[in-house]
């Protein structure tokens, strides 16, 4: 008598389970026009990575070192790799000394075309300790060249404040510089006077 009450409480949860199967197959729709399809691939990052730390060297000596949380590359749509948590970038002369640093929030390569994009408070640093500061800059690489046409302050080491309302452009290292629509405030030496 024991084995015909373990026979059939085991034939009950079999049972439980057959009937589980049930509604679970029961509960999909068979209309395929309401299963979603899934996301265009070609949208979607091929490569993430965390915590990026990247050096670049030309002639085997760091020239550029790049540091991100947060990095994108995509291939199949636009060929392009996404900074979207922002990047700090420092350049270095061939003694290992940095010559240039810039931060944003948002930055994008676009290595097909040889063109930088950084946005989102933006900050350009240079080693004689001048600073330019806007929402936009591009860096063409192929004609090694820094522009925006966005609002840009730059402040020099005198404590020299220029401002172009309509953007500027300069040569990649920041020493030559043109600005349009300017205003600012230029410190003089009174001692010399």
């Amino acid at each position: 008598m024991n084995l015909n009450k373990h026979n059939i409480f085991q034939t009950t949860s079999k049972m439980k389970w057959f009937v589980v199967l049930i509604l679970f197959i029961n509960s999909c729709s068979p209309d395929l026009s309401k299963i979603k399809p899934p996301e265009d691939i070609s949208n979607l990052a091929q490569i993430t990575v965390r915590n990026l730390k990247a050096h670049y060297k030309i002639d085997s000596k760091l020239r550029i070192e790049i540091v991100a949380p947060l990095m994108y590359k995509y291939t199949i749509s636009d060929n392009k790799v996404e900074f979207p948590n922002g990047v700090d970038i420092k350049f270095y002369d061939e003694n290992f000394n940095i010559t240039t640093s810039l931060t944003c929030k948002n930055a994008i390569n676009y290595p097909a075309k040889n063109l930088w994009k950084f946005s989102d408070n933006v900050v350009l640093k240079s080693i004689t300790g001048g600073e330019l500061k806007t929402q936009e800059l591009f860096f063409d690489q192929k004609n090694k060249k820094i522009y925006s046409v966005k609002f840009v302050e730059v402040t020099d080491a005198d404590g020299t404040i220029i401002r172009g309302k309509g953007g500027f452009e300069a040569n990649y290292n920041f020493s030559v510089y043109e600005f349009k629509n300017v205003d600012g405030m230029i410190n003089i030496d009174k001692s010399g006077i």
